[in-house]
């Protein structure tokens, strides 16, 4: 990925999204584009003939003539002939050529026919209620332009990404109840669903970067957007491979990519990986294959990343002098506070939970490992979260350990109920749970929840000996570790 298209991307801000459109979408003629137009990969140009882009000489007549213009195949043109309309047309098509994809041609009598598809950039804004609310359907647009008084597939599609992501506690057997605007009635408002949820959050499940235009620098803000995706592409070829992630080809990563080609000759993971940085399309479409051949471990591993995401939130939230606290500002997103985090987490575990108990088969091994990994990355994550608590709040207000274990109000078996379906994977981190026993044990848990947790490891221990099973130094902790099975 070059480091102009990173630049780009970390510098962009919102008010630079494109605005939806309200008349056709068609291109209008605009002022004439420099003569030589550059097609980096970013751009989806694929040059079918030898030449790269530096083979056209700086002293070919287009660099000097604003007349001629170079298309994607590097061939020159001249519009001189042209009308000034037609010129500042063909300019801007040249300037910013479509991304085109053959699939395929015939001949049919007379006439030969050329199927191809076209990758078209939409825009779909969800815009905060006003204190006078309007109906609802005003407050969602596209940049299609799509008239009819209906809702467009592209604010369709987006909406229910979204409520699959922020559904927790639905049970997916239900059908939700589509309303008129194109969301489901169970979402309730669409903004604020983003806003309580929050939308760094959203973006990881989402698998897109979040454009952040207060970042303290575009070298910040540009590794924060690349490392996640950098992340995901290593776990993506690890799986195929078969290999933990951390074992898989540590010299392709975030600094391998840097100002690097998308081919390399002689190493096909680190072209693929490039790939899947590079292109959003291939990537979301390399995803969807994984997800399809492996949905239970692509689940898990999607669950301990938005652990992550949630925690990194709450832990910025309690490292400031004064947290983050409910605003009265139209559209503020939820303070990362403890009561948020504990929700999110709570709201994971009961995605695994379902996700063990609605299947068409059993867990197969390394999909309840990648589960326990999660469950276990949850129960270490909070019993390691005691002591944050901020002095002029109560512990069940800034601690997320109160929230979820700690109160005599807790769930008396947060995440133990989970772990022991998963007796023979859970088997695996026995000696991490004693540890996590002994800790809950010294900060005053209460006495439900020790009872549960010693009851749990008193039956795995006892399982393991019967099955001859001893651990194994490859087996995923609980104390930090982000291996994935």
């Amino acid at each position: 990925m070059s480091t102009a298209a990173r630049k780009r991307l970390s510098r962009m801000s919102l008010r630079e999204v494109p605005r939806p459109m309200t008349g056709s979408p068609a291109r209008a003629p605009s002022q004439p584009a420099p003569p030589t137009p550059t097609h980096d990969h970013d751009r989806g140009c694929y040059d079918s003939g030898s030449d790269s882009p530096s083979s056209v000489s700086s002293s070919s007549p287009a660099a000097h003539d604003a007349g001629i213009v170079t298309s994607p195949t590097r061939l020159l043109y001249n519009l001189c002939q042209l009308s000034d309309p037609n010129r500042a047309a063909m300019q801007d098509i040249f300037a910013e050529p479509p991304i085109i994809a053959l699939q395929r041609c015939r001949r049919i009598g007379n006439v030969y026919a050329f199927q191809m598809t076209e990758q078209v950039t939409r825009s779909v804004r969800i815009r905060a209620a006003p204190q006078e609310t309007l109906h609802a359907a005003s407050r969602l647009s596209c940049s299609c332009g799509q008239a009819g008084g209906h809702p467009c597939c592209h604010v369709v599609w987006l909406l229910d990404q979204l409520l699959k992501e922020t559904s927790y506690h639905h049970d997916h057997a239900r059908p939700f109840n589509m309303t008129d605007e194109g969301f489901a009635e169970e979402m309730g408002d669409p903004f604020e669903n983003i806003a309580n949820f929050q939308l760094n959050v959203l973006a990881g499940g989402l698998h897109c970067q979040v454009v952040n235009s207060e970042a303290c620098s575009d070298e910040d803000e540009e590794e924060e957007l690349d490392q996640h995706r950098t992340l995901e592409a290593r776990e993506l070829l690890a799986s195929v491979h078969g290999t933990p992630v951390d074992e898989y080809r540590p010299d392709i990563g975030y600094a391998s990519a840097l100002d690097a080609p998308v081919l390399k000759y002689g190493d096909l993971d680190s072209t693929v990986f490039r790939m899947l940085l590079d292109n959003h399309h291939f990537f979301q479409y390399f995803m969807s294959q994984s997800c399809l051949s492996d949905p239970g471990t692509h689940l898990y591993r999607r669950l301990y990343h938005r652990v992550d995401r949630v925690l990194h939130e709450f832990d910025a939230s309690c490292s400031h002098t004064h947290p983050n606290e409910p605003s009265g500002d139209l559209g503020a997103e939820a303070p990362s506070n403890a009561a948020w985090a504990a929700s999110h987490l709570r709201g994971i575990v009961s995605l695994i939970r379902s996700s063990i108990f609605h299947r068409d088969y059993p867990l197969r091994q390394h999909e309840a490992r990648s589960a326990v990994s999660t469950l276990m990355h949850v129960l270490a994550s909070v019993t390691r979260r005691h002591h944050q608590v901020e002095s002029r709040l109560s512990r069940g207000e800034c601690s997320l350990y109160m929230q979820l274990i700690g109160d005599s109000e807790s769930d008396a078996a947060f995440v133990i109920a989970e772990l022991d379906l998963l007796p023979e994977s859970a088997c695996r981190a026995v000696d991490d749970l004693g540890d996590i026993l002994e800790q809950v044990v010294r900060q005053g848990a209460p006495v439900a929840f020790v009872r549960n947790l010693r009851n749990l490891i008193a039956r795995l221990r006892a399982s393991s000996d019967e099955t001859g099973w001893k651990r194994h130094p490859d087996v995923e902790s609980g104390r930090g570790s982000k291996r994935m099975k």
